[in-house]
């Protein structure tokens, strides 16, 4: 029975405590309030000078003007009477190629060596490429990183790096583009992040008319290598059917070489337009007001709480 007292009264204890905490934090509304404002106007002033970024995509499927060269198989088999191996591309390979050569450095190369495009982006992207980069081959860097400052306390040697101004291209644009593909449908989105959704989309056009003209050129010289050696192997030959195999093969390697020679997409092509992000992707608006209100919301409360205990440990 004594117990049940005591146990009581502790209660009744804890429960004055909790209001009293309670009435302590009511006290202080008007200055968890304060605090809760300020932390939003800080949000706000952030938001105001950040540089918001967007998500820039287009999706390819592979090209039917591959798809269509492809069907080829009864040519490989006349060719191979007489030991012939035609240079096959198929159009999964072609368009395997595409993905892979898009975040390539023979795309960052290509972009290197297009001053305008230089100049543009620095300009719609807010980034400065280093003056003696534009000027020379490379430029002469220093690590700067946390790790170099280790290195010099413990008086370990920090190598210079050699910088082209492909390295940067590569790093601040190649390097970001993204390529995904669908499982059910194939079909691939390359994105990018710009500050400038107009230039983004040209940019990405533009990456993508490099890769698909790097397989496009590369199988122009194929094919066109090819059709060289079938006219000195069809001077060659007096035996009919080898000859008919010659002449059959050959056909399908000069239609190979008229569409790569034509001004379509070889590899890949656009599956409707290049798009942007219906609102900026970083940084997040609703997220950074959110996390400077509980920020300033609990700093306020945990501030209140330490005046109440403060108060009681005084008394």
């Amino acid at each position: 029975m004594l117990m049940s007292i005591s146990d009581n009264s502790n209660s009744d204890e804890n429960s004055v405590d909790l209001i009293d905490l309670t009435l302590q934090i009511w006290k202080d509304k008007y200055y968890i309030l304060f605090i809760v404002f300020s932390f939003l106007a800080f949000s706000i002033y952030q938001l105001n000078n950040a540089t918001f970024t967007y998500d820039i995509y287009f999706k390819v499927t592979p090209s039917t003007q591959m798809s269509n060269s492809q069907d080829n198989s009864r040519f490989i088999g006349l060719a191979s009477i007489i030991g012939l191996s035609t240079p096959q591309s198929s159009t999964g390979n072609e368009f395997a190629m595409y993905k892979t050569i898009i975040k390539s450095r023979i795309v960052s190369n290509a972009l290197a060596l297009d001053k305008q495009f230089i100049e543009d982006y620095s300009k719609e992207e807010n980034f400065d490429f280093p003056k003696e980069l534009l000027e020379k081959k490379y430029i002469i860097i220093f690590d700067e990183s946390w790790r170099s400052f280790f290195k010099k306390l413990l008086g370990l040697p920090i190598h210079p790096r050699k910088v082209t101004l492909e390295d940067l291209v590569h790093d601040k644009i190649t390097s970001k583009i993204s390529v995904s593909t669908q499982k059910i449908s194939k079909v691939t989105t390359v994105s990018f992040k710009s500050i400038n959704p107009d230039f983004g989309i040209k940019l990405l056009k533009k990456v993508h008319n490099i890769a698909d003209d790097e397989l496009k050129n590369r199988s122009l010289k194929r094919t066109s290598d090819y059709i060289s050696f079938l006219n000195d192997q069809l001077l060659q030959t007096t035996k009919q059917d080898q000859r008919l195999s010659l002449i059959t093969t050959l056909a399908e390697q000069q239609r190979s070489k008229m569409i790569a020679s034509s001004n379509l997409s070889y590899a890949a092509e656009l599956f409707g337009s290049p798009y942007q992000s219906n609102s900026p992707t970083e940084p997040r608006i609703r997220n950074i007001i959110l996390i400077y209100f509980s920020i300033g919301f609990f700093l306020g409360l945990f501030i209140s709480i330490i005046k109440y205990f403060i108060k009681i440990n005084k008394s």
